[in-house]
């Protein structure tokens, strides 16, 4: 602002110019780019003057518009004298772009249409053009027109930015659209139509096509005249498809269904006869006359019979098949003919004669041995009067099957050709007998409790009832016991009985003695000791006399002993306080003593006054340990004011050692007067309590899957009492296979306690024990069969856990090639311990028998397994005529046959065993080649530990062996190599078990043979069966058969 003042002449009176107020500042602004002008506001400058009157006048006013650049504003303010004041300011107007660009064709949504099933399709677009005042540039584009846009809805974006950094957009969507404008394509349209036959006389036939289709890429609706089977009248008639998709295009197929009539049909033929049987007796007419009914026929265009073989009745020989025909032919020609066979059949209907059809068969069977019983028998055969031999056509079971107990109907079935039947049933009654007591398991050893106090009324002892176990059924009656668990016991010995008896009467005794021992550890009773005894002398005495009434004692023994006191009533003591003890012991030792304090004090009218004298004290210490004491110390006053401490016997604190202190304070005056202070303190051990052994381990034996654990827990006591235990299982508890933890309780009489726990691991090391393995089996086949479906009884196998999973490498009735195949049976516990069974089927040329090689002999069938040989006797001996046949599970010849049975385990070693069974001389016989093998000694991480426990960390050879053992002491007599071991049976039917005795310091041969008595089965008597040969490792039974 410019304020200039104006004088005028000094002839003036006024010469101020006006005073101007709010002249404004210079004023700058901004206005759009492109835009030439903008109106500005101001506050406009005013005057004020002494004349009161000024005069305005403005080159601009507020509100006017201002063009680009600097202007300059003026006020001019004069007063009536004419003095004046000016106002000036600057308005600077800058144009400046604050615009965004805009978009010149800026597309809405695009629609494009493609054929459906295309994918993409090029857009194009009219230019965008940005508009601004200023220069602009693209700074983004992600689509251009012409691009490939696929099927769908695509965002496009343009941005433009002009010179002032004003960014604008232009978006819009591309949306491509698939539709659909081809009309389906059909396939298999008739366009020379269909044309139908039908048989003269119809007037419509229904008429069949594969029907047209179409192909479209949308979904299609099919419309139609006619469906295939539509009935049609005779002559054209047109058929019309029409397929739709989903965008109405329309498909059109339209083609002609044309019925003719034809003659197609042979006549139609009625009561043309079956096939006529005459079945005539064998023997009765050469020639039979056969009767029928001849045959009709009909057809639309006529029909006429042109021949006809027979004419009925007519002769037929006997044994002859003769074919009758009647042809028939309608106007159009087509023939047609009836054709019959006339058969005379020479018939056989007479059944077969049975023979040898056995009587019912009864055997006994020991309850529990088995379930299963094999019994033989001489098949029947049969007899007919036609022209071959009946044959056998059902079997319900054979010789040498195994029946379970109670009645089975065996049932024969026999045919002859001409299918005629004949039976044979009898009846096999098994009974279950029982010879065996029952068998008493984990019966108790004899039990020696813990000491009880002499006095006490008994001991109460527990143990684990034994456990009974019998084939019989119902269950075993047990009969007592003479004492239960739980029963209180005199001291010494008592034999405690189970006695049980099953339902044959047969029974079975467990007996132990309980032994109870007495001891004497309580100390004797002290009664009458007398408190501390107070004496008073006159003044400057320095002894007094003291009585008392002396203690007595008693113990449960009855016997009691004064061992010390040092004094006695009557005796005279020194002023100040004496200790007196009386010691008593019973017979055992047990001691007790009585203490108390002898005081002399002297008269003295100023006595001592003793205060905060300890009241006895008892602490606890470790054994043999001493411990601090601590107590608050006693003082004296008296009336004269001259107590004082005279002496003290410990200073608190002090360690003590365990057992009895005696604390003293004495007190004494000027005047020599004397009070005493004294107090016991008894240190007492507390023993450690301490957990027992943590880990036991224990076999269970081969009949249970549980077994009695015992152990021995730690002795704890001290001289405050003795400790008393609680536990969820007791010492000679039954414990399963596997990891159990025992939880123990220690209760202190002092109040203490702890946990402990007792780690008992069970291990089952004993296989499961497999039965009924079979024998290998040789089967001839005829020359042309190289096949057979080979069926036998499979082996068992039971365990003491009661779980076995079996593992098998064929079944009964699989199909087996010609030649010779293992077969395997693996039987596993949970344990992991195996049993094995194999055995060989050998599939061979057919085995042809002379007839005076097995003339009314015996063929032994073996099954083998585990050591377990049991023995059966087939008898067959069928001869007619002069031809004699036998029949059995074994070869019908004179055999060699070798079973390789690899790595058989024996107790220090192994064996390869090869068997050869023959017939010669009126015995059967069969040898086992043994080879004994040993191993070297095992490494010391695998030794066998010794008293016969087994090593838990089994080695395997071959899947077969179970555990390597220390190699045989050279001493032992059967060195390595080759023997034969030789045996011929007696013994046909199973039924005792009888067991070869075992050389002490041999491998374990044991072999049981099952066999029954021959004397009572034939009623003659026999040689018995020696026990054993000289040489130790050979067994020959011989029968002569002929005796037989």
């Amino acid at each position: 602002m410019i304020h200039i003042p104006f004088c005028p002449s000094s002839a003036l009176v006024d010469t101020v110019p006006p005073t101007i107020s709010d002249c404004p500042d210079d004023i700058s602004d901004t206005t759009e780019l492109g835009t030439m002008s903008k109106a500005i506001v101001w506050n406009e400058a005013t005057a004020t003057d002494a004349s009161g009157f000024v005069t305005e006048h403005h080159t601009h006013f507020s509100g006017e518009s201002f063009f680009l650049g600097l202007t300059e504003v003026v006020s001019n303010f004069t007063d009536p004298s004419g003095n004046y004041a000016v106002c000036t300011f600057l308005v600077n107007l800058t144009a400046v772009d604050t615009t965004p660009p805009r978009f010149q064709n800026c597309p809405t949504t695009i629609f494009q249409q493609v054929e459906l099933g295309v994918t993409s399709v090029i857009v194009t677009w009219n230019d965008v053009i940005p508009i601004d005042v200023s220069p602009t540039e693209v700074v983004f584009q992600n689509h251009n027109s012409g691009d490939n846009f696929p099927v769908g809805k695509t965002q496009v974006g343009i941005v433009v930015a002009d010179s002032a950094g004003q960014q604008g957009t232009c978006t819009f969507f591309v949306e491509v659209v698939a539709v659909d404008t081809t009309p389906p394509e059909i396939s298999n349209c008739f366009e020379n139509g269909i044309i139908e036959t039908v048989e003269i006389g119809e007037s419509s036939g229904n008429v069949f096509w594969v029907e047209p289709t179409a192909t479209d890429l949308s979904e299609i609706t099919i419309s139609r005249s006619h469906a295939p089977g539509t009935e049609f009248s005779l002559g054209i008639t047109m058929v019309t498809y029409i397929f739709f998709d989903n965008f109405e295009n329309v498909a059109l197929c339209m083609f002609s269904v044309t019925v003719l009539q034809v003659d197609t049909q042979p006549p139609e033929i009625m009561g043309c006869p079956d096939d006529i049987v005459e079945n005539v007796e064998i023997g009765t007419t050469d020639m039979v006359e056969v009767s029928w009914t001849e045959p009709t026929a009909s057809d639309p265009s006529g029909v006429t019979l042109t021949f006809q073989s027979l004419s009925p009745p007519a002769s037929f020989a006997v044994g002859t098949e003769t074919v009758v025909m009647y042809s028939f032919v309608d106007n159009s020609g087509i023939r047609n003919e009836c054709v019959f066979v006339v058969e005379i059949k020479a018939v056989d209907t007479l059944s077969p004669i049975i023979t040898d059809c056995p009587e019912d068969i009864n055997y006994n069977l020991e309850v529990g041995i088995n379930n299963m019983l094999p019994v033989y028998w001489v098949e029947p055969t049969a007899t007919d009067n036609g022209p071959e031999t009946p044959i056998l056509t059902k079997r319900s079971d054979e010789p040498g099957d195994s029946f379970s107990p109670g009645s089975t109907i065996v049932h024969y079935q026999f045919s002859d050709y001409s299918n005629n039947l004949a039976d044979c049933n009898f009846t096999i009654i098994i009974t279950v007998v029982d010879t065996q007591p029952p068998v008493v398991l984990l019966c108790p050893d004899n039990i020696v409790t813990s000491p009880i106090e002499l006095g006490a009324a008994g001991a109460e002892v527990s143990w684990q009832p034994p456990l009974v176990y019998d084939y019989s059924e119902p269950a075993v009656t047990s009969i007592g016991p003479t004492h239960q668990p739980g029963s209180i016991f005199q001291p010494g010995a008592t034999r405690v009985e189970y006695r049980f008896e099953d339902a044959a009467g047969l029974d079975a005794i467990c007996d132990f003695l309980v032994i109870v021992d007495v001891v004497d550890v309580t100390p004797p009773v002290v009664t009458g000791c007398p408190s501390d005894v107070v004496v008073t002398v006159p003044f400057h005495s320095t002894s007094g006399i003291a009585n008392w009434v002396e203690p007595t004692a008693e113990d449960l023994s009855g016997t009691v002993t004064l061992s010390s006191q040092n004094a006695m009533p009557g005796d005279s003591f020194d002023v100040g306080v004496t200790s007196v003890t009386y010691v008593f012991s019973d017979a055992a030792n047990n001691r007790a003593d009585c203490t108390f304090l002898v005081t002399v004090q002297t008269d003295d009218p100023d006595r001592i006054v003793i205060s905060n004298c300890p009241r006895d004290i008892e602490v606890n210490s470790e054994p043999g340990e001493t411990v601090n004491v601590f107590w608050g110390e006693p003082f004296a006053t008296n009336q004269a004011g001259t107590a004082f401490l005279d002496y003290q016997s410990h200073s608190p604190p002090t360690r003590l050692p365990p057992g009895k202190t005696v604390i003293m304070y004495s007190f004494k005056d000027d005047a020599g007067a004397v009070a005493i202070c004294q107090f016991a303190v008894q240190v007492v051990e507390v023993r450690e309590l301490k957990c027992p052994a943590v880990n036991i381990t224990a076999e269970v034996p081969s009949d249970s899957y549980a077994v009695a654990v015992n152990w021995t827990t730690s002795s704890i006591t001290n001289n405050t009492g003795s400790i008393q235990i609680t536990s969820e299982a007791r010492s000679g508890d039954l414990f399963p296979v596997g990891l159990t933890e025992v939880h123990y309780t220690f209760f202190h009489t002092d109040g203490r306690s702890i946990d402990c726990i007792l780690r008992l691991f069970v291990f089952d090391v004993t296989p499961p024990e497999v039965f009924n393995c079979p024998t290998d089996i040789s089967i001839g086949l005829p020359a042309e069969a190289q096949n057979l479906a080979v069926m036998w009884e499979e082996p068992i196998a039971v365990d003491n856990s009661g779980s076995i999973t079996e593992v098998k490498s064929f079944e009964p009735g699989n199909v087996f090639r010609r030649g010779s195949h293992t077969v395997a049976y693996e039987f596993s516990d949970p344990s992991g311990n195996i049993g094995f069974c194999t055995f060989r089927i050998t599939l061979t040329g057919e085995a042809r028998v002379e007839n005076d090689t097995l003339d009314k002999d015996f063929i032994i069938t073996v099954a083998a397994s585990s050591g377990v040989i049991l023995l059966a006797i087939i008898i067959v001996a069928v001869c007619l005529g002069s031809v004699c046949c036998c029949r059995s599970h074994s070869k019908n010849h004179s055999i060699e046959d070798d079973i390789d049975i690899d790595d058989n385990y024996f107790n220090d070693g192994y064996a390869m065993r090869t068997h050869s069974q023959y017939v010669n001389n009126g015995y059967h016989k069969r040898e086992s080649q043994v080879d004994l093998k040993y191993d070297e000694p095992p490494s010391t991480a695998n030794s066998i530990k010794k008293r016969g426990s087994i090593d838990k960390s089994l080695q395997r050879r071959d899947s077969h062996y179970s555990q390597t053992l220390p190699r045989r002491p050279t001493q032992d007599p059967l060195d390595e190599g080759t023997r034969t071991i030789k045996r011929a049976y007696n013994g046909p039917v199973p039924g005792i078990s009888t067991t070869l005795p075992r050389p002490k310091s041999h491998p374990q041969l044991e072999v049981e043979e099952m066999h029954q008595d021959v004397e009572s089965s034939f009623g003659q008597e026999f040689p018995p069966i020696p026990e054993h040969l000289d040489n130790g490792d050979y067994l020959e039974i011989r029968l002569p058969l002929e005796k037989l």
